[in-house]
């Protein structure tokens, strides 16, 4: 399955699947990124699994209260800075948060 992502000047075109990865938040996470860096890779989608999170995509480690809020079930894309992206608990959470990434080129 593809994914189509607009591109400059109204163009489309398709992406391609990479893999999938899991990660357990403790602490301060970072996506895994479990595809190779030879794979160039453009886009991921985050799912957020069991319990509350929030991040930050700016290379700053977010607290249990400060950082965009994200709940549980919610899906963001990132399309870019992946090294960047943060996730902690949110203070709410009553247990561990899991985040499943698909990762796209």
């Amino acid at each position: 399955m593809r994914s189509y992502t607009q591109g400059g000047q109204g163009q489309y075109r398709s992406l391609n699947p990479c893999g999938h990865t899991q990660d357990t938040v403790s602490g301060v996470t970072k996506l895994s990124g479990g595809v190779p860096p030879a794979l160039n890779i453009e886009r991921v989608t985050v799912r957020i699994g069991s319990f509350p999170v929030r991040f930050r995509d700016d290379g700053v480690n977010p607290t249990g209260t400060r950082g965009f809020p994200l709940l549980k079930d919610e899906v963001i894309t990132f399309d870019s800075a992946f090294d960047d992206i943060r996730f902690i608990a949110d203070a709410t959470a009553g247990g561990t948060p899991i985040l499943d990434a698909v990762w796209y080129n």
